[in-house]
């Protein structure tokens, strides 16, 4: 598991959508993360773990409650969840669907992990850990996922309270509340965030809305195509794509927001034959060739969407890519359209 970790954006717009309805004004919070304003564009979008959590310390900060997590997640149903989502819905047992969570939540999130296993006292203990851990905001994010994994329980049957629930945590007076909130009993600084299960509720039933095997096999292609990826230098790709319509980001702010230092980042993706600079020169190459061959977007604006300021060093760049000037690209595709 690399540990350049990213999380679909999707997950950021429950808190945004919190915020906007409270009177909290959304972009600078996002900035102050070190997010992308463009993120809550596309919930598919790939943004840096690390920023995400902090975005969500920063919504419980401003508007004043430290368990913002529960107030968010209260309103939400798993149609929020996407394509995910869907796939869960069709589970027609409680144990098919955290089987399904289990196995396809990675797509959604490289730092989460879900596990069902047996508990010596009887039982099952559903539950995940976090992969970064110990880092700004790790409390909204284990209650957040914890929030989900009810959710999934209650499906099926809705009037259930676990006995006890094992946070990562550890305790304070606001974090107690919010456990013991959820009718359980709060164990705090555990190895993972879970509450047991009986064995006989993995059986438990429900008609699903769909449980058909092209549409399932379309959502699972299309989650598993956007899911973060294991490398660091594919990792990277998909970051610095994320954040290419708001800026173009220099090496020391990719170090930043996924929290490592820049050594660290350059040893990375030296071990799998790049540099940063590379990657986004071939990032910066492929946009720009095909902004010229879909849009209709002046030269001009295309090199400040590739981060380019100056036209002249754009058509210089371009020219190292592709051996033409960008006028003559463009025209060589029309002509062979």
């Amino acid at each position: 598991m690399g540990s350049i970790q990213l999380t679909a954006s999707r997950h950021i717009l429950p808190f945004a959508s919190f915020l906007d309805q409270n009177g909290q004004a959304v972009g600078p919070l996002l900035n102050q993360a070190g997010l992308p304003g463009s993120c809550l564009d596309d919930p598919k979008t790939l943004v840096p773990t690390q920023a995400l959590w902090k975005f969500r310390e920063l919504t419980a900060i401003h508007t004043d409650l430290p368990n913002v997590t529960l107030n968010v997640m209260e309103p939400l149903e798993l149609a929020q969840l996407g394509d995910l989502g869907r796939i869960l819905h069709r589970a027609p047992t409680l144990g098919g669907m955290i089987r399904d969570f289990r196995r396809m939540a990675r797509a959604e999130s490289a730092s989460t992990v879900i596990n069902l296993r047996p508990c010596r006292s009887g039982g099952h203990l559903f539950s995940h850990r976090m992969l970064l851990g110990h880092r700004r905001g790790e409390w909204h994010a284990e209650l957040y996922i914890l929030m989900w994994m009810l959710k999934i329980v209650r499906l099926f049957d809705e009037t259930f309270s676990p006995t006890e629930i094992w946070c990562v945590s550890s305790r304070t007076r606001e974090r107690f509340e919010a456990i013991e909130s959820l009718a359980a009993r709060p164990r705090f600084n555990q190895q993972c965030t879970g509450f047991p299960l009986p064995s006989s509720m993995l059986a438990l039933s429900r008609r699903s809305s769909d449980s058909g095997r092209r549409n399932r096999e379309t959502e699972e292609g299309r989650l598993w195509s956007m899911a973060p990826s294991n490398s660091a230098v594919g990792a990277i790709q998909q970051m610095i794509r994320a954040y290419a319509r708001d800026r173009w980001l220099t090496l020391e702010e990719v170090a930043d927001a996924v929290g490592l230092n820049v050594r660290t980042l350059q040893r990375q993706l030296s071990a799998e034959g790049k540099t940063y600079f590379v990657l986004a020169d071939e990032i910066r190459a492929e946009m720009a060739q095909q902004l010229l061959d879909e849009s209709d977007l002046s030269l001009s604006e295309i090199a400040e969407r590739t981060g380019y300021s100056d036209l002249s060093n754009f058509n210089r760049a371009f020219r190292r890519w592709s051996r033409v000037s960008p006028r003559e690209f463009r025209a060589q595709r029309r002509d062979a359209a």
